[in-house]
């Protein structure tokens, strides 16, 4: 399967070396990799220092995050994608993410998944202005390397994408 070859990808790797992912219509440091997944890059390696940015290496295209939407409804809403006639298209098929957790699950079920767990997560919204008011986007769980997206906003929302960001290799 795709996302246990992506998963264990190490943070900076260059993009050049990954023969599946090809560049996207999300963004220019955005790459698609089939079946629902994305991959983002930086233009540089880069650590923290403090509250600042340091960036090293040659210019290039790095792994810094991998994203994953099943359907495309869910990529426009989370780029700020212009809607299009596409919208139902299922990009990738129900798995396990980790731990558990799988695409399709509700988000009441994660948070008391995590709970049970004893792990430490933040939900939230994001919006955007539309109009003179504030429309919803998606809502998030914040958990350890993952963003887990919920496209609406009851309790029984079911994950349909989420961002992973690999671990440190420099």
């Amino acid at each position: 399967m795709k996302w246990e070859m992506l998963k264990e990808l190490e943070r900076f790797t260059p993009i050049g070396e990954l023969p599946f992912a090809k560049p996207s219509e999300v963004g220019v440091r955005m790459y698609e990799a089939g079946d629902g997944f994305w991959i983002a890059a930086a233009e540089k390696k880069f650590g923290t220092e403090g509250s600042g940015r340091i960036e090293f290496g040659a210019r290039g295209a790095y792994l810094t995050s991998i994203f994953f939407f099943q359907y495309r409804r869910g990529l426009e809403a989370y780029f700020n994608l212009t809607p299009s006639t596409r919208r139902g298209e299922m990009l990738g098929e129900r798995f396990e993410v980790c731990e558990g957790i799988a695409i399709g699950d509700a988000l009441e079920d994660i948070q008391s998944l995590l709970r049970r767990n004893h792990r430490v997560f933040q939900v939230s919204e994001s919006g955007k202005l539309s109009g003179g008011e504030i429309q919803f986007r998606y809502s998030e769980l914040v958990w350890e390397r993952y963003r887990f997206f919920f496209f609406d906003r009851s309790k029984q929302a079911r994950l349909a994408g989420f961002e992973y960001t690999p671990g440190p290799a420099v």
